[in-house]
């Protein structure tokens, strides 16, 4: 009686050990029936599988055959990757040179007179083993706590087009105001979450948020630059702002002499009736402000709080 192969279910599941093990393979299953519909159970077959490239006719890739056993319900559980090489090498296939066919043969007598049973494109395991390749080629596992290392070259989320000069870039295009590109989060209530910048000689600079209860100040934003350095704010290319490691304020000069300095331009106070609060030496401040006329005045006030 002639035969034929029935699939009920094509299981395809990557199997791998680690980021760097083999064996590379994928799980396939069918039901063998013969040409009644009735199950084929408890008997030898044989199994052939060719990957093709470009087209189910393209170029053939790779080629294995099986002989297994079906069980009591007609079942056959074969790796592809894992069989009797007839061509090519598994591991070498470029799934990222896609797409890629996989033809099924069979002979239900357990031998090596195959019947083409029918050509199906592969879809999603071809791309699995490709990351699964890619990840050996760049990433690699960091230390003993299973996270992982990309050690060359660049990565680019929402976007592959990143300049050589930028490791990292994440790309968005999102009409929401409220859209957010990067979020770092730390939901314990004593502590901080924070980013690290930090140079070759270790010099950091530190910014974030402290948590509701933290020591360090609940709920406060804060930047620190924790080096005996000075630390500038630029705009337009230039210098703006400069913050001496003294303590040191400068606009419009990087080396202020006093505790606040301006150069180059005016300081304008808007508001009627602000000016300038001074201490006198008994400890008593004195706001001075300008009149209608241009005439310089002081007021005995409240020395202000935190003074």
């Amino acid at each position: 009686m002639k035969k034929k192969l029935l699939f009920i279910t094509a299981l395809l599941t990557v199997f791998f050990n680690s980021y760097s093990q083999s064996p590379e393979s994928f799980n396939y299953q069918a039901v063998i029936r013969d040409a009644g519909g009735n199950i084929i159970a408890a008997q030898a077959v044989g199994l052939q599988f060719s990957i093709y490239q470009t087209s189910a006719s393209g170029t053939l890739i790779y080629q294995e055959t099986f002989t297994v056993n079906t069980n009591d319900f007609g079942l056959v559980n074969v790796q592809i990757g894992m069989g009797m090489v007839q061509n090519g090498i598994f591991a070498n296939i470029d799934w990222g040179s896609g797409p890629y066919f996989l033809e099924t043969a069979i002979d239900v007598s357990g031998g090596s007179s195959y019947s083409v049973m029918g050509t199906s494109e592969l879809l999603s395991v071809p791309y699995a083993l490709y990351a699964k390749n890619a990840g050996d080629s760049f990433w690699s596992v960091n230390g003993t706590d299973n996270g992982i290392a990309y050690t060359s070259g660049i990565v680019g989320i929402g976007t592959n087009t990143t300049n050589a000069f930028e490791k990292f870039e994440v790309r968005m295009d999102e009409s929401d105001p409220q859209a957010t590109n990067i979020r770092i989060s730390n939901f314990d209530d004593t502590t901080q979450t924070r980013m690290v910048i930090t140079n070759d000689a270790l010099n950091s600079i530190v910014f974030g948020i402290n948590s509701s209860t933290s020591p360090f100040g609940g709920n406060e934003a804060f930047l620190w630059y924790f080096n005996n350095f000075d630390f500038k704010i630029g705009v337009g290319g230039l210098e703006r702002m400069r913050f001496k490691n003294d303590g040191k304020i400068g606009i419009g000069t990087s080396a202020p002499g006093s505790q606040l300095q301006v150069k180059g331009g005016d300081v304008y106070l808007e508001d009627i009736g602000t000016g300038v609060i001074i201490k006198s030496p008994d400890g008593s401040c004195w706001r001075i402000t300008v009149d209608d006329s241009g005439n310089l005045s002081t007021a005995s006030i409240t020395c202000p709080i935190g003074s």
